[in-house]
């Protein structure tokens, strides 16, 4: 299977796995999402443009994948990308002055870890996720 520009990232959920991998070093930059209920084969099951994901994670019945957004012009900012079947997809920006992304997530006893950076500076971000 030829998921794409680069080696994805892949994550085993509720009866699926998930293969993610970015589309493109260029703009406009994008990530595309493969499924599998494990029958060998694997359908493209969403393009999410604007995005580069670099992570993705089983959370309880879904799944959560982190990276950046190129929406706006001259920087990225971090986003989280959330999934309860793993088809459809939820893109969340997270608001910072000065852009960043994030590069890996985690999930704890009590929520949702993401990490990256913002501007060269390591960061992190504790994310809840439930209601």
């Amino acid at each position: 299977m030829d998921f794409g520009f680069s080696r994805p990232e892949f994550a085993a959920g509720a009866g699926v796995l998930v293969a993610m991998a970015k589309t493109s070093t260029e703009q406009p930059a994008a990530t595309t999402v493969h499924a599998s209920s494990g029958r060998l084969s694997w359908e493209n099951v969403a393009v999410l443009d604007g995005v580069r994901l670099s992570a993705v994670i089983p959370e309880g019945a879904g799944f959560v994948a982190v990276g950046a957004s190129d929406k706006r012009a001259g920087r990225s900012e971090p986003v989280v990308a959330t999934s309860a079947d793993g088809t459809a997809w939820d893109l969340r920006e997270l608001e910072t002055e000065n852009g960043g992304t994030l590069t890996d997530v985690a999930v704890t006893a009590t929520g949702v870890v993401a990490v990256g950076a913002r501007t060269d500076v390591p960061v992190s971000w504790v994310l809840w996720l439930g209601e």
